[in-house]
């Protein structure tokens, strides 16, 4: 059985396929600004490289986005995290993962448009308005 992973960071994409313990193909693309469209670049370079196509893998992101969201939404809970939630940082532009986790909740979250820019807004409002 084939399987891949796939791993979209800030500055690269990963994608690497496995055929049980032994590594096919792997590759590495720079994210740039379309994370999506990183992520398939890498997919289809570690394909080229395999020799194998699209339908032979076991795609695993869709049990990877469940996997997050049950353990944030196990942490939310402990914690006692109400309503309004909201969802910041690059993965929050995952779908896959929002929808995951506003699952795992049982409430709509709110994302901003550009999330993964949510904490540089924060530090700029501190060093803006001082530490008071």
């Amino acid at each position: 059985m084939y399987a891949v992973g796939i791993d979209i960071g800030s500055t690269s994409g990963e994608a690497l396929i496995l055929d049980g313990d032994q590594v096919l193909a792997w590759s590495v693309v720079d994210t740039g600004y379309n994370s999506r469209r990183a992520a398939a670049l890498a997919l289809d370079e570690a394909l080229a490289q395999s020799g194998l196509a699209r339908d032979e893998l076991d795609l695993i992101v869709a049990g990877i986005c469940r996997s997050i969201a049950r353990r944030v939404g196990n942490m939310a809970r402990r914690v006692g995290v109400e309503p309004p939630v909201a969802f910041a940082g690059g993965v929050a532009k995952n779908v896959g993962v929002v929808r995951a986790l506003e699952e795992a909740l049982g409430e709509a979250l709110i994302v901003p448009e550009e999330p993964q820019i949510v904490g540089a807004l924060g530090a700029a409002l501190v060093a803006r308005d001082g530490q008071d």
